[in-house]
């Protein structure tokens, strides 16, 4: 089924960040997902997975440190933090990148994830119209799944897929991608993910 070895790893590997991005956006009970969902976290996770926990740890602060000031004002999310870390971290410690080049490469897919999120809350917006129906008849039960079990099993599809396609077949293309860059181009983006987490800092101090 797999080639020899390391696309069985990346199999996994891309299991393991659609499943950490599914538990952070789902909301599941409103306990833990956002400590999920973090930065830290999710390199504490892929650091134990790639042996490597001191970059792993490092490199998920870096990127947790943009969105410390990010205000979601109604719910709404102006970057998504938790795509930027499962697509982000995983090709970082797979290819050596430092915490600083890792969190430029970070932004862009936070910018992507609010499409993302978008598509998942329009479609939840089912759920509610069901559920407003159900109300007029009286019946809890299908209220309840309304509220909890078929938003979670819609949001199999719109949260693990996309993350499980980027880590299985778009991590190479980044890394190639990457390879190809001259050097000052990767010198920049390392000089501009220094800059971004002071400008995280500098969102929650004003």
């Amino acid at each position: 089924m797999f080639e020899k070895g390391v696309s069985e790893m990346d199999f996994v590997l891309a299991c393991l960040c659609g499943v950490l991005y599914f538990l952070a956006k789902s909301k599941i009970g409103y306990t833990l997902t956002t400590a999920i969902g973090s930065g830290l976290f999710i390199g504490f996770i892929l650091g134990l997975y790639f042996n490597d926990l001191k970059n792993g740890l490092i490199i998920g602060a870096s990127i947790q440190l943009i969105y410390l000031g990010v205000i979601h004002t109604g719910g709404n999310e102006p970057s998504d933090g938790e795509l930027a870390a499962v697509v982000a971290i995983p090709i970082a410690l797979k290819t050596g990148l430092d915490a600083q080049a890792a969190v430029a490469l970070a932004v862009p897919f936070g910018v992507l994830g609010i499409f993302l999120d978008q598509i998942r809350r329009t479609s939840n917006s089912i759920w509610v119209r069901k559920a407003d129906k159900y109300a007029e008849e009286g019946n809890a039960d299908a209220i309840w799944r309304c509220a909890t079990i078929y938003p979670a099993l819609l949001a199999i599809p719109l949260l693990f897929l996309p993350v499980f396609i980027i880590n299985m077949v778009g991590q190479d293309v980044v890394i190639n991608i990457m390879k190809a860059l001259p050097t000052f181009v990767t010198h920049g983006l390392e000089v501009a993910g220094g800059v971004l987490p002071a400008l995280g800092f500098a969102l929650i101090m004003n």
